[in-house]
């Protein structure tokens, strides 16, 4: 699992080509709401068009994660201050992030958002993305839990009428660990103490699978779970909440 405690993309100057909507400015990338989204119009899948994060210094980055949007397919590259292409990474909608060995010297990075239709001009939102380096904290135990949270209401009658407003479920998986490194933890702990529980993150629970699951944008709310240290070895546990 890689947590993403610090997302370079709220100090990077953000910018884009094509025709931006007045409606769904750059702003809303970094805005905590997810559904928040950024909007343009795009004549081309190229860089010039694309999504552009710009920083003042070096930074180096080793994670991609996105949440809320309509693209298919994204290129993310990575550039130096000299504009030399650095690295290149593809994923799709079904991975909507992506982990690599980590990049340094990065001073700008491009992300093109492709909805897979081929007609141009082509309309694609985006609500969010954590672009960083992340807290690598090894692979969770097997017996994790793909938990929901219904937060559908309404009411019944004792003869079976039915009237509700459905909401879809928030992803709500709960993680178990195993660390041979006091130092693993400690960076976990600090890392959710310093977000507290109602900042959302973005985080990649298994680095390899990522179509299988996805990446959530969530809370931590219960914090580090049951931390405890077992001869050489120390375990924990971690809740997500997905949030929007």
């Amino acid at each position: 699992m890689k947590i993403l405690f610090t997302n370079l993309a709220d100090t990077a100057t953000l910018s884009a080509g094509g025709t931006l909507s007045v409606n769904y400015p750059l702003a809303n990338l970094t805005h905590v709401f997810l559904t928040k989204k950024f909007q343009q119009i795009v004549s081309a899948l190229s860089d010039a068009q694309a999504l552009t994060l710009t920083w003042a210094a070096d930074q180096t980055i080793d994670f991609v994660a996105l949440g809320y949007t309509n693209g298919t397919a994204f290129t993310l590259k990575l550039y130096d201050s000299a504009s030399t292409l650095l690295f290149t990474q593809t994923f799709t909608s079904a991975e909507m992030g992506a982990t690599f060995t980590a990049v340094s010297g990065v001073r700008s990075a491009k992300l093109v958002i492709d909805d897979g239709t081929a007609v141009f001009p082509m309309t694609v939102y985006l609500g969010g993305i954590g672009i960083g380096l992340s807290t690598d904290i090894g692979r969770p135990l097997y017996d994790w839990r793909p938990e929901c949270i219904d937060n559908s209401f309404g009411a019944e009658t004792i003869d079976g009428q039915v009237l509700g407003q459905y909401i879809e479920p928030l992803r709500r998986p709960k993680f178990s660990f195993i660390t041979s490194s006091r130092a693993t933890l400690d960076a976990v702990q600090a890392g959710v103490n310093a977000v507290g529980k109602y900042t959302p993150v973005f985080v990649i629970p298994f680095t390899g699978a990522l179509a299988t699951v996805k990446p959530l944008y969530c809370t931590i709310p219960d914090g580090v779970e049951s931390p405890a240290r077992d001869g050489l070895l120390y375990t924990f546990s971690l809740t997500l909440k997905e949030a929007r």
